[in-house]
């Protein structure tokens, strides 16, 4: 898991971080750039949510989200 760093705010669902990137594209952050999809796959995996968007993450997002 994560551990927050003292000063920095945790990327959320939606984040305009360049970092968060696409939903359907690994970007090694806790979330993704588009809110609804994020919080879909997040709710189905909970690795998406606590450690990283990864290839898995990207492919729920492909599979869950229009």
């Amino acid at each position: 898991m994560s551990v927050p760093i003292e000063g920095c705010e945790p990327l959320v669902c939606g984040s305009p971080s360049p970092s968060a990137g696409d939903c359907g594209a690994a970007n090694g952050t806790p979330a993704c750039s588009e809110a609804a999809c994020c919080k879909t796959v997040r709710a189905f995996d909970a690795f998406c949510r606590d450690v990283e968007w990864d290839a898995g993450c990207a492919a729920n997002a492909m599979t869950l989200c229009p």
